[in-house]
C-alpha cells in the first residue's frame, strides 16, 4: 500500500493529498496490534535510514532535480523515494508507547536527526553559501522534512529509558540541531551586503539555520514539554536566539543618526544583523533617508525623515533566510503549549496512549514560555532606551509578536485569563505589530507564507481577546473587567486597525482617537489606493483569511459593549464608528453581517 501511494502522490504532486495520506496512514497505524506496528516501524525504519544515507552521498546534488537543487535530494527518478519518506514517518508517528524497544527507539531517532541535517545542509563551496530560501523548494522536500520532525518529536516523546534519553539529547540533539540553531557562522567576504558602504569593505554574511532544522527543534521541544523535560530549557533559549536575529528590513526604521555628516550612527544592537548594519553605515558621510518619514508606535504623530536612518537594504540570501527562520521559531511557540499539533498532516497529540503526558506539563510550559518572551521584550525595551530610542521604546518586534501571538492562541484560554494581567500589555502591542506589518507589507518584506503566518497570529490572539471580552461581562470577573478598562484605549485602538486588515482603505472615514499610535490607526501610504497593488500589498493576502481577521475584531468590537461601563466606552464611540461604518460595503457577506451589528449596539452607546 505504501508504494502504490508514493507513486500516486509522486505523480499528482499535491501537498494536501500527502498530508491527507500521511493523516490516513497514520491512523491506520494506531488501530494495529502490537505485532503489526512492530512489522510496519521495521520497514519504515528502513526506508528513513535509505534517504539519510542517499543525502549524505557526495555525488547526490550532481544529479539533482532542478527544482529540488536546493535541498540536495536526489535525482528526478528518486520521486517516488522522497514520496515514501513522509508516509514512513506517519508510521513512525502512530506508534503506541511501550512499542519500540530502547536501541530501536535511538536507532529511528538517530535516523530522523541525521535526514533532517543532511537535506539542509549547505552544499555550495562558496564562503557563506547555504541553502537556499523555501521559496524555490518543492513542497514534496518540505512535505518530507515536516513529517520527519513530527516523527523525531514522537520518537522522544515516547523513549522509555530516561537515562539513554538525557544521553542522546547531550551527544545527538544539542550538537545536531540546537548548536546549529544557537550559534550563528560568520565569513567575511570582499562584497559588501549594504547599499552605499565603502568598497572593499570586509562585510559579514550571517548563515541562519534554516526553517527545517528550527522547526524540529521545536518539535522536539514539545515533545520535551510532553514529559516536563528539563531540557526544554535549551529549546526554548535557542527558539529566543532565533528570535533575537530578525533583520533589520523587517522591522521598522528606529535608529537615530546626527544631523551633520561623518557623524556615527546609533544602530539598532538587539541582533546581529542590527550590528551589522550600524558596522557597514557607521563610515558612510551621505545616506539616503525616507521622505515619507516612518510612523512610531508610541507617538502621536508619524516620526519626521530628518534625522532618520532609512531602512538598510540587505543583498543576498542570509537575511531572507535568517527572517525565515525567525518566523519558523516563533510559529514553535505555539506548538509547544497546544493541545494538538499537526505538520503535513502528521501529528502529536497530547493524550494517551500515542504520547507520554505528565501532569500539569502545559501550566510549566506555558508559564516558561511567557516569562522567556516577557524577559526578550524586557530586553528589548531597555536597548531601545539606552539608544535614547525613546519613540520606539515600547515598540515590539514583528517575530516576537508572532511568537506572543502564537502562544496565547493555542494555550487554554483560562490559563490566559488567570494570567490576564501580565498578558494584555504583551499581546495588544503584539496586535499593533502584526496590524501594521499586514498592512504595511512592502516594509516588512514579507513573503507569502510569512504574511499568512503573521494573519494566523493576529487571528489567535484577537480570539483571545475576544474570550477576556466577553468573560468581562460575567458578574463573577470583577478583576478581567477592571484590567480591560485600564487599557480601553489601547483595545480598541488594536481593534480598529485589525477590522481593517486586507480590505482596501477609505480615505477621508477613519477617525483617530486624540494620542492614539499613529503606526496603529494611520493608513500608511504603501495601503493607499494611489499606491497601487504590489507583491507585499494587503490584496496579497489570502481573502478568506483576512475576512476571519476582520470578522473577529468586529466581534470583539460587539462584545465590548456588553462588557464595560457606558463612561468608559463612550469617548471611543466616533473612532470605532468610523472603523466599522468603513466594513458595511466590505466584500464579505459574513464581514458585512457583522459590521451591521457593531453599528447598532454602537449607535445606542
Amino acid at each position: 500500500m505504501v508504494e502504490a501511494v508514493s507513486h500516486r502522490s509522486s505523480t499528482a504532486g499535491e501537498t494536501s493529498l500527502m498530508a491527507a495520506w500521511c493523516a490516513a496512514i497514520q491512523q491506520l497505524t494506531a488501530c494495529c496490534d502490537n505485532k503489526r506496528q512492530i512489522d510496519l516501524a521495521v520497514e519504515a525504519a528502513e526506508r528513513i535510514a535509505t534517504s539519510s544515507v542517499r543525502l549524505s552521498l557526495p555525488g547526490t546534488e550532481a544529479t539533482a532535480d532542478p527544482n529540488d537543487a536546493a535541498s540536495g535530494w536526489g535525482p528526478a527518478s528518486d520521486l517516488a523515494l522522497k514520496a515514501s519518506v513522509p508516509l514512513a514517518c506517519a508510521v513512525v508517528a502512530g506508534l503506541r508507547v511501550g512499542v519500540l524497544e530502547t536501541h530501536s527507539t535511538q536507532a529511528i531517532a538517530d535516523s530522523l536527526l541525521h535526514l533532517i541535517v543532511a537535506a539542509q545542509s549547505p552544499r555550495a563551496s562558496a564562503p557563506g553559501a547555504y541553502a537556499a530560501p523555501r521559496q524555490v523548494r518543492s513542497s514534496c522536500v518540505d512535505c518530507a522534512l515536516g513529517t520527519a520532525a513530527v516523527a523525531l518529536a514522537a520518537t522522544v516523546n515516547r523513549w522509555q529509558d530516561a537515562h539513554a534519553l538525557d544521553s542522546w539529547l547531550s551527544a545527538a540533539f544539542q550538537p545536531e540541531l540546537l548548536r546549529r540553531i544557537s550559534v550563528t557562522r560568520v565569513t567575511c567576504t570582499a562584497a559588501s551586503v549594504v547599499d552605499g558602504a565603502p568598497a572593499g569593505l570586509a562585510a559579514a554574511v550571517l548563515e541562519p539555520p534554516s526553517a527545517a532544522v528550527v522547526r524540529a527543534a521545536g518539535w522536539v521541544g514539545r515533545a520535551l514539554a510532553l514529559r516536563n523535560h528539563s531540557a526544554l530549557n535549551s529549546v526554548v533559549d535557542a527558539l529566543l536566539g532565533c528570535l533575537r536575529s530578525e533583520p533589520p528590513c523587517s522591522s521598522p526604521i528606529t535608529s537615530t543618526i546626527a544631523a551633520t555628516a561623518g557623524t556615527d550612527t546609533a544602530a539598532p544592537r538587539n541582533s546581529d544583523a542590527g550590528m551589522l548594519a550600524g558596522m557597514l553605515t557607521s563610515g558612510v558621510s551621505a545616506m539616503d533617508v525616507d521622505n515619507d518619514g516612518d510612523a512610531c508606535m508610541d507617538g502621536a504623530s508619524p516620526v519626521s525623515a530628518t534625522g532618520i536612518l532609512q531602512d538598510v537594504e540587505p543583498h543576498g540570501n542570509a537575511v531572507t533566510a535568517a527572517a525565515v527562520a525567525g518566523m519558523a521559531a516563533a510559529d514553535m511557540f505555539g506548538v509547544l503549549v497546544a493541545e494538538a499539533a499537526a505538520a503535513n498532516g502528521v501529528s502529536l497529540a497530547a493524550r494517551a496512549p500515542h504520547a507520554v503526558c505528565r501532569v500539569l506539563w502545559k501550566q510549566r510550559t506555558y508559564s516558561l514560555c511567557v516569562q522567556a518572551l516577557e524577559a526578550e521584550y524586557g530586553r528589548h525595551t531597555q536597548q531601545r532606551r539606552q539608544l535614547q530610542d525613546s519613540r520606539t521604546a515600547l515598540w515590539i518586534p514583528l517575530q516576537l509578536a508572532v511568537a506572543m501571538a502564537r502562544l496565547a492562541g493555542s494555550a487554554p484560554r483560562d490559563m490566559c485569563r488567570t494570567d490576564v494581567r501580565r498578558l494584555a500589555p504583551l499581546l495588544l502591542r503584539s496586535i499593533q505589530s502584526l496590524c501594521r506589518a499586514l498592512r504595511s507589507g512592502m516594509d516588512y518584506r514579507l513573503a507569502e507564507p510569512d504574511t499568512e503566518l503573521v494573519a494566523g497570529a493576529l487571528k489567535d490572539a484577537l480570539a483571545v481577546l475576544r474570550d477576556w471580552i466577553e468573560g468581562a461581562s460575567s458578574a463573577t470577573s470583577e478583576q478581567l473587567r477592571s484590567i480591560l478598562q485600564d487599557q480601553v484605549g489601547e483595545l480598541v485602538d488594536c481593534v480598529c486597525a485589525a477590522a481593517v486588515v486586507g480590505a482596501d482603505p477609505v480615505p477621508g472615514r477613519h477617525v483617530q482617537r486624540p494620542g492614539a499610535p499613529a503606526a496603529v490607526t494611520a493608513w500608511p501610504s504603501s495601503c493607499s489606493p494611489a499606491a497601487g497593488t504590489s507583491a507585499f500589498s494587503p490584496q496579497a493576502l489570502d481573502a478568506t483569511l483576512a475576512a476571519s481577521v476582520r470578522e473577529e475584531a468586529l466581534r470583539c468590537c460587539s462584545g465590548l459593549v456588553d462588557s464595560l461601563p457606558y463612561h468608559v466606552l463612550h469617548p471611543l464611540r466616533q473612532q470605532v464608528l468610523g472603523c466599522v461604518v468603513q466594513r458595511l460595503d466590505d466584500n464579505k457577506r459574513g464581514v458585512r453581517q457583522l459590521a451591521v451589528q457593531a453599528r447598532r449596539v454602537w449607535g445606542d452607546t
